[in-house]
């Protein structure tokens, strides 16, 4: 097999003809490496090739693509993303070399790099289905749940008839809770392919956390007899086995899954691991782990129908949407105002509210979590703001997902502290609220607080957030009769959905302490090394949804207030130790204390 050297070798005789056997060569090569099993002699004649057409500099990133191929499918992982970034450094809108660098990267255990890339390659080439499933297992690997399974459904929805693409959905509801829609899921992907042993697994999984244990046990047994000497095959057998109470063939068959696989427990490898890890501790001390759970997210209760058009029975019936189209499940990051009443104020024609919800940091930022209330926190807040406060439609300014760019044209830089905020407020006459629902963080290295915008880069906090002190110090700058300031945020540098600092230990950052303008009054959801803690079904954050009851009345009524119909600070923050205090305990075993600074003029 080296009639390709052959040919390389030939062409460079023929110095005006050598591109196009060049690119010819390298056309059949990038058809070589897409062969199922292709000869170790094939390869290694295609990677020569590839070293070859690197006498071509106007061609030498396709050059380096077709290298990192072959390099893959020899197994030479670090030779693969080597080449993959000589590629890169030639193109960087070579969309293949950013797959193959961000496929090689997971491989590696290189999760950020894999995150990054695959990104890139997402936007090079929006319905690249493989660019999305490699995010997709690389956002399972970082622990980012939600973003797993909006990922794993954008494969779905390019490539409706992928059957591994519905098994990873699968998998990610799990993560989530979500375990009715994981079946669901995991049935269309064994429909699709009766031989996916890892769907089988998933679905086992889910069907043993709903109770359903005979079928759960069907459905691993299934994955066993399909792929036995997988150790992720075992390990999920072992979480059916201990939801099951069979806490001795839990334990044989996660002894199995280490046998087979002795890294899969390691501290490295994937993060959804963690659930069997716990569930092999917890089976050998003889007692179940988990729960039922009820979905952490909403998702639509729609996916398509199987190819030939056949339900799976009345028991796991599959819906269709009514128009015949191929729907996937969504992940809905709800704006959903509170119900509750709020007394009904006079207009206040001169008062400013600036309400920002940053929910969808996937959007994008590479590393950092989603919120899932904050949508929800800001909606609930405008239904205040309107309703109690008497701030005009016209006088708000609502963002959702902001970013830095529109933080500094609403609130000021450093340079110029005259915002949209500014030319808003009419001296001395407007009341100024300002209310966020998003990430806030220390800069590691300095402490110094920032808000994380939806574009913020969490290595890069200095550059890409807004820090704190200057919100502060420009809100200073504005001629308003009183400003409010309301937090639902944390700067602790971690988060209800994980560390907003990427590649963060469990520890939390104490950030620095702010010199606070006297005239500013400040609410926070807790104290700067707490994490703000959201409802149980993501629904708000504690703190808006205790805030807003506070201030509906409830605050004024006793034990908390004199019950005079008005609601002050104090008795909100009285309120807050019997509500939300109490129910971050009661919730996650975690304190939350809100932080109330009033101005004192």
């Amino acid at each position: 097999m080296k009639w390709i050297l052959v040919v390389f070798w030939v062409a460079v005789a023929f110095l005006p003809s050598r591109a196009a056997y060049a690119d010819e060569t390298l056309s059949k090569c990038l058809e070589i490496v897409q062969i199922a099993k292709p000869t170790k002699d094939i390869l290694n004649d295609c990677v020569e090739a590839g070293k070859a057409h690197w006498l071509y500099p106007k061609d030498r990133s396709r050059a380096y693509t077709a290298l990192s191929a072959a390099y893959v499918r020899l197994g030479n992982y670090k030779k693969a993303k080597a080449s993959a970034n000589l590629a890169i450094h030639r193109d960087d809108e070579n969309v293949t070399a950013h797959y193959y660098k961000a496929y090689v990267s997971f491989v590696l255990q290189q999760y950020r790099d894999a995150d990054a890339s695959s990104l890139k390659a997402i936007e090079l080439w929006p319905t690249f289905a493989k660019a999305h499933s490699i995010r997709t297992s690389t956002l399972l690997a970082l622990a980012r749940y939600p973003e797993a399974l909006s990922s794993g459904l954008k494969v779905i929805e390019i490539e409706p008839k992928n059957s591994s693409a519905y098994a990873n959905v699968s998998l990610a509801l799990i993560t989530v809770g979500n375990y009715e829609s994981s079946v669901k899921y995991g049935l269309h992907a064994v429909m699709l392919n009766p031989k996916l042993a890892f769907g089988h697994a998933y679905l086992a999984v889910a069907r043993a956390f709903l109770g359903d244990d005979k079928m759960a046990q069907e459905s691993i047994s299934t994955a066993i007899k399909l792929q036995s000497k997988w150790g992720l095959i075992w390990a999920m057998a072992g979480v059916v086995h201990n939801r099951g109470g069979r806490f001795k063939e839990s334990t044989n068959a996660f002894n199995e899954a280490v046998r087979l696989y002795p890294e899969m427990f390691g501290t490295n490898k994937p993060a959804y691991y963690l659930a069997f890890r716990i569930a092999k501790e917890a089976s050998q001390k003889g007692h179940r782990v988990g729960g039922s759970g009820t979905g952490a997210v909403a998702v639509e209760n729609k996916i398509p129908d199987s190819s030939d058009g056949k339900k799976a029975g009345a028991q796991n019936e599959i819906s269709t949407p009514s128009n015949g189209s191929s729907s996937a499940l969504e992940v809905e990051l709800l704006e959903k105002p509170l119900a509750v009443r709020f007394k009904k104020v006079a207009p206040r024609p001169d008062d400013i509210a600036v309400i920002i919800g940053n929910a969808n940091y996937a959007k994008l930022s590479r590393d950092v979590p989603n919120v899932i209330p904050a949508y929800s926190d800001a909606a609930s807040f405008k239904k205040y703001a309107l309703e109690a406060l008497g701030v005009k439609e016209g006088n708000i300014i609502y963002l959702r997902d902001a970013t830095r760019s529109q933080l500094v044209r609403v609130f000021g830089s450093t340079s110029n502290s005259r915002g949209q905020l500014f030319d808003w407020v009419r001296p001395s006459r407007s009341n100024v609220f300002v209310f966020y629902s998003g990430h806030g963080a220390p800069d590691p290295s300095s402490g110094e607080s920032f808000l994380v915008p939806s574009d913020a880069d969490s290595s890069r906090l200095s550059l890409t957030g807004y820090p704190l002190s200057l919100l502060y110090k420009n809100l200073g700058q504005v001629p308003a009769r009183s400003i409010t300031v309301i937090l639902e945020s944390c700067f602790s540098g971690l988060s209800s959905n994980g560390p907003v600092i990427s590649g963060m230990s469990g520890l939390t950052i104490e950030p620095k302490g702010l010199d606070l303008p006297s005239y500013i009054t400040v609410v926070s959801a807790g104290k700067s090394d707490q994490i703000a803690s959201w409802e149980q079904d993501n629904s708000n954050g504690l703190f808006t949804k205790y805030l807003l009851l506070a201030l509906s009345g409830e605050a004024d009524a006793t034990p908390y207030g004199n019950a005079d119909g008005e609601v002050d600070w104090n008795e909100v923050s009285a309120y807050f130790q019997d509500t939300l205090t109490y129910m971050a305990r009661r919730y996650y075993g975690r304190n939350q204390t809100a932080q109330i600074r009033q101005a004192t003029k």
